[in-house]
């Protein structure tokens, strides 16, 4: 007889073998769904890695075309099993890596055209140039070594090294196809930066800030710029008397021709300047020889401190014991920086970037007009949960002063300063595009320069000297093209050593502005040539025109003017010039 228990034994059998190969069709599934899945990982990273170097490398004479980024990928892919890494996509990281490295080969020390084969991509001896021979011999070693390094940026130090900042923006073209390409792929955060850090070994750091120039708008919209002038040149207005004419004529010229290659401002410490983040300028000059360093105010304001002190010392060293007292300084120092690279348009557009940079460089680095390269030594990422604040800075590079570096002193940069035309009236200031009742601030500036370096305490001074001695007689001449009873005024704007904010937190970068204020030299000029009895410069020292010193309502009018302002102005300036080429 059978028990209950061995009847049900074969139901239970069944069920257990219908859950077991359950289980197994199932197991399977999911295992065909995570090998389909890892394959359309792994061929999304390879496809966004093939477009990357295609789009990065388009323009090179010798880029390979399509086998040779299906070639980097494979190479890529096998190093060290990196395709089995799916889940971290090494791959698309890697060739990241390698398209920022290829960015920045060695730089050769020839015109590699003149070299080129006319039916081959091969470099050649030209018969009779032997110089020329050695650089190209040097030049393909260089390379040679260089490309042995490139499969070892993965594992070992992924730094890029080049010589100046003005090889950086050399290769702006590629860095602009890489970071447009990686944002079209929808590559957020890791996307606006460089992966592979960068050093430059040579330049200039100084507490300045590139203004945006007019250079681009002259290449690329000649027309609107000349109406613009032309529209802005003939608004004369009353106070300017019957030489208004010939005076807005050579004010608009001398403000254009000014800002036309980018002049650079000084950093203050008023509210559009400070901030918990910095920027300051690094490479041999204020045009496309610089880039702008942005840092943590944290780890800038201490580096700027100790470099002016390090070198302050090295100076009083060298020097005699009786001179110490009058030690010059220069205006830039140099260093070696390392950090981040990434463009001035994606910054601003994440609150991160407008809660933590000063507003100067914020207005400045706006729209494309004005893209350029940008070194981060800190960035902004997101803070901790519950910390005092959101959010909260990384330390990614640094700056080091340059040891025992034989070295050409060369930052070239526009010496300036600058006056607002204002009218005075009944104790109240109005500068004298606002008494047409229009705002209209580039007519109202006028800036006086010169070209100087600021690498070199001498030649700084002489520099400086120099300008004094040019504004001192423009502004005699002004004094005498005026009315005799005229009541407009050329008030003190800013300068490049002295921002004109004349605020108690003015000298953020105390120490740094190189030696006497041109403010103060030509005001010293006014005086000595007036003591000497010269008439042109008594009258102008008693006519009340030349304000040096603004304060009470003249201040407060001036202080639009100051060199924070300016960036807000020029923005204006664009605008305005834009919307009368529309609707002229």
């Amino acid at each position: 007889m059978t028990t209950k228990t061995e009847a049900a034994q074969p139901v239970v059998l069944a069920i257990a073998d219908m859950v077991t190969g359950a289980f197994e069709k199932t197991t399977t599934w999911i295992a065909i769904v995570l090998f389909v899945s890892a394959v359309v990982y792994l061929f999304r990273d390879v496809f966004r890695s093939y477009r990357l170097l295609r789009v990065v490398r388009e323009g090179r004479l010798q880029s390979g075309g399509r086998l040779a980024a299906v070639g980097t990928i494979l190479g890529i892919a096998f190093q060290d099993w990196t395709f089995l890494a799916i889940k971290e996509r090494k791959i698309f990281r890697r060739v990241r890596m390698r398209a920022e490295h290829e960015m920045f080969p060695p730089t050769p020390q020839i015109d590699l055209a003149r070299f080129q084969s006319p039916t081959s991509r091969k470099l050649r001896r030209i018969p009779g140039d032997e110089t020329g021979a050695q650089r190209v011999e040097l030049y393909q070693a260089a390379l040679a070594k260089w490309k042995r390094h490139l499969p070892k940026i993965y594992k070992g130090d992924p730094t890029i090294k080049v010589a100046n900042a003005a090889e950086v923006n050399a290769h702006f073209a590629e860095m602009d196809r890489y970071f447009d390409v990686l944002a079209d792929m929808g590559v957020d955060e890791e996307g606006k930066y460089f992966i592979c850090p960068i050093e430059i070994e040579s330049g200039f750091i100084t507490p300045l800030h590139l203004l945006t120039g007019l250079l681009i708008e002259f290449n690329q919209k000649w027309g609107n710029v000349l109406s613009a002038f032309n529209r802005d040149a003939s608004k004369v207005t009353g106070p300017l008397g019957e030489s208004g004419g010939d005076i807005r004529e050579i004010q608009m010229f001398i403000y254009t021709c000014w800002l036309l290659w980018g002049p650079s401002i000084p950093v203050c410490g008023c509210a559009r300047s400070d901030a918990r983040f910095r920027s300051v300028q690094y490479g041999f000059g204020d045009e496309n020889n610089s880039l702008e360093i942005v840092g943590a105010a944290s780890r800038i304001d201490p580096l700027m401190k100790h470099l002016l002190d390090t070198t302050r010392n090295h100076i009083a060293s060298a020097t005699e014991p009786g001179k110490r007292d009058v030690i010059r300084m220069p205006m830039a120092l140099p260093v070696t920086v390392r950090g981040r690279l990434r463009l001035s348009d994606t910054i601003g557009l994440d609150r991160r970037d407008t809660n933590a940079l000063p507003g100067t460089a914020l207005t400045s680095w706006k729209g494309g007009a004005d893209r350029r390269p940008v070194l981060y030594i800190s960035t902004i990422k997101q803070g901790a949960e519950g910390a005092a604040s959101p959010y909260e800075s990384v330390n990614v590079g640094e700056i080091s002063l340059e040891e025992g570096a034989v070295r050409s002193k060369y930052y070239s940069a526009y010496l300036w300063i600058a006056f607002v035309m204002m009218e005075e009236k009944d104790g109240r200031f109005t500068p004298l595009s606002q008494t047409r009742n229009e705002a209209r601030p580039w007519t109202d500036l006028v800036p006086f320069f010169e070209h100087g370096n600021l690498a070199d305490a001498e030649s700084l001074a002489y520099g400086k000297a120099q300008l004094a001695a040019k504004v001192a007689e423009a502004l005699v001449s002004a004094v005498e093209n005026l009315p005799k009873e005229t009541t407009t005024r050329l008030v003190f704007a800013c300068a490049i050593d002295d921002p004109g904010c004349n605020t108690a937190a003015e000298s953020l970068f105390a120490g740094w502005q190189g030696g006497e204020r041109v403010r103060d030299l030509v005001r010293a000029r006014v005086r000595e040539r007036a003591g000497q009895g010269d008439p042109d410069y008594v009258r102008l020292q008693t006519s009340g025109v030349v304000i040096f010193e603004p304060d009470g309502a003249a201040w407060r009018a001036a202080h639009d003017y100051s060199a924070c302002a300016l960036p807000d102005h020029v923005a204006l300036h664009y605008k305005t010039m834009d919307d009368e080429a529309v609707t002229a």
